[in-house]
């Protein structure tokens, strides 16, 4: 039996990735450094990761952050036998009116500069890392990931509109902006076909028929039973108001042929199947609490809870309309 690390295991990526590895009659070890690990490590303390991981088939590092976290990877070498990390879709970057980013996108794009400055170019850095290792390693290009045990939600966009009884939602670029999302579950289908097919190799990893931020808005109203109208604006925004998580100029798909091709990857599930199970776990998990306390992945959010400005933008609007 194919005995498969997970490290990071307690959080979003790594409970999904777990469980669908054990459906696959894995042997599955669970590590982290807080409560309900199989294992506790602490990547950071010298030794640690090394001597917990020695022997196994499989190690997948959902929280590759840094260059000495790739360079760590890399000198298990020997140690085990293979590894597969999660990058991101972010080194992509966004392209240029001189070279736009193609619809989808494919692995073979040009990416960012690798780097130790931003995330993007230190997930660039990691890839390059674990390609120059002597074993296989395969680095998943993540889209917008969501699921339950988030710290990062996009989502949190709508839920709290929904929550906070808003009866309008205004979106710049008319809510056509998309961002490819990507269900926990279809992460873990491609973490678990990717352990079955140790490989050196880079795979994009997103949901099929990416939706629009327009029709996430509406599963998620749909799901929490609210109704909102639609303000649709022409441009980017008016100051913060209309701008929202999925506001890119351009439409930002990923090109799934190679997994598909390569490991007979297929969608576990669709956004609209996936998000509702992420909106109860957010309304019940942020509950009573300031929303900062739970999601301490996204302070990019603050700025788009302006709702004085966004009032004032509404009523205007509707004066010049009556005018």
């Amino acid at each position: 039996m194919t005995s498969v690390f997970v490290l990071g295991g307690t959080g979003q990526i790594g409970v999904a990735a777990a469980r669908r590895l054990a459906e696959r009659d894995f042997a599955v070890t669970v590590a982290a450094r807080g409560a309900g690990a199989d294992v506790r490590v602490d990547r950071d303390v010298p030794g640690e990761l090394e001597q917990a991981a020695d022997g196994f088939d499989v190690l997948v590092d959902v929280i590759p952050y840094t260059l000495d976290h790739a360079h760590q990877l890399a000198s298990l070498a020997g140690r085990i036998g293979s590894v597969i990390a999660i990058s991101s879709a972010a080194v992509y970057g966004w392209g240029d009116a001189d070279d736009p980013l193609p619809d989808p996108i494919p692995e073979d794009r040009r990416t960012v500069a690798p780097g130790d400055g931003d995330y993007a170019a230190r997930k660039r850095a990691i890839e390059l890392i674990l390609e120059e290792a002597d074993l296989p390693a395969t680095s998943l290009r993540a889209g917008a990931v969501y699921g339950p045990r988030t710290k990062h939600s996009r989502e949190w966009y709508f839920v709290q509109r929904v929550l906070d009884g808003r009866r309008a939602i205004v979106l710049a670029r008319r809510g056509e902006g998309r961002f490819n999302t990507l269900s926990v579950e279809n992460l873990a289908e491609l973490i678990a076909l990717a352990a079955a097919e140790p490989a050196n190799t880079i795979l994009n990893a997103g949901d099929p028929s990416p939706p629009t931020a327009l029709e996430i808005g509406r599963v998620v109203a749909g799901t929490m039973g609210h109704e909102w109208d639609e303000v649709l604006l022409p441009g980017p925004e008016e100051g913060t108001v209309g701008d929202h998580p999925w506001n890119v100029p351009s439409p930002f798909v990923l090109d799934m042929t190679r997994a598909r091709d390569d490991l007979g990857y297929e969608p576990a599930v669709t956004y609209a199947e996936a998000v509702p199970e992420t909106v109860e776990w957010l309304v019940e998990a942020v509950g009573d609490r300031p929303w900062r306390d739970v999601l301490t992945a996204s302070p990019y959010l603050e700025t788009m809870f302006d709702y004085a400005a966004e009032d004032g933008f509404l009523a205007r609007r509707e004066r010049e309309s009556a005018g």
